[in-house]
């Protein structure tokens, strides 16, 4: 089979792919309307048992560090905004979709979503900084830069398998491997992914060019930041992505950032403690 016949066999499983949950779907739908209150929004959240008892945690956690202790769903609209909400809503749902714990054969799903959450956290540490105006969209993105990954566990394990094994032969990214092997990469997927789910174009390109940041067209602050906590987060080595390699940082990526060399230890000083609330904001048992 060609690749790309391959890609379009991978195209039409995506097309059969589970959609986004209804709560997510009915938030989404709402927030469009500028008569809606945070009373409507705060309804359809506690009709979902495990996402209010994960979002009073996560926002009396550290995580945020608000003062005082938030004991209603209403509280917790009023206090993150409809945006913040969304975005935290978006990243429940999907953790939900894909099986997120053992192993997958060809890769350990516990430290894949380690990483991934990892990735979440150090994007909304760097957009805080950079003062981007919404860093729970970063959080977002940094959660999804590698959701394609899953597409081929799922759809393509066999080859998938093929393209760790080729990192560990040649010491490359699991991006590079994909490139010889598939002709295509996890970003090329992950992108269709976020078409298929209709998300905000600036998550789509985040997922796209974040390993190739000259790809960034429109939303080029964002790709920077996802691409930088990817590095960062390989470097404090939390959770594992499929390969063992550190990228260098894209000296273009860095510039549209505009961070001093300064930021970079503050940062990762900051990772894994976010990273504990995170993780606990996505387990199942809560």
């Amino acid at each position: 089979m060609s690749t790309s016949e391959v890609l379009s066999t991978i195209i039409k499983k995506i097309d059969t792919l589970p959609t986004l949950p209804t709560t997510f779907a009915k938030i989404n739908s709402l927030m469009k309307n500028s008569r809606t209150s945070a009373n409507d929004i705060s309804e359809v959240i506690s009709k979902d048992q495990v996402l209010t008892a994960r979002l009073l945690q996560l926002v009396n956690s550290t995580f945020y560090g608000f003062p005082g202790r938030i004991t209603t769903v209403s509280g917790a609209v009023v206090i993150l905004g409809f945006n913040a909400l969304k975005n935290l809503v978006l990243s429940s749902s999907v953790f939900d979709i894909f099986q997120v714990s053992g192993s997958s054969g060809v890769l350990d799903l516990n430290e894949f979503w380690k990483h991934s959450i990892a990735c979440a956290v150090t994007s909304r540490l760097i957009g805080k900084i950079i003062d981007y105006e919404d860093t729970e969209e970063l959080f977002v993105a940094g959660l999804l830069h590698d959701i394609g990954k899953l597409v081929e566990i799922q759809h393509l394990q066999a080859s998938f398998g093929g393209v760790i094994e080729r990192t560990k032969e040649k010491r490359i990214t699991i991006y590079e491997a994909e490139k010889e092997i598939l002709g295509f990469t996890h970003c090329d997927i992950g992108g269709l992914l976020g078409k298929r789910w209709k998300l905000p174009a600036s998550l789509g390109e985040a997922i796209e060019a974040h390993n190739d940041f000259k790809k960034a067209k429109k939303y080029p602050k964002i790709v920077a930041t996802v691409h930088l906590a990817d590095i960062l987060v390989r470097a404090k080595e939390i959770g594992y992505p499929g390969d063992d390699y550190v990228p260098e940082i894209d000296g273009a990526a860095w510039e549209a950032l505009g961070l001093g060399l300064s930021y970079i230890e503050p940062i990762m000083d900051k990772i894994e403690p976010g990273v504990k609330d995170a993780m606990d904001f996505f387990k199942k048992e809560n």
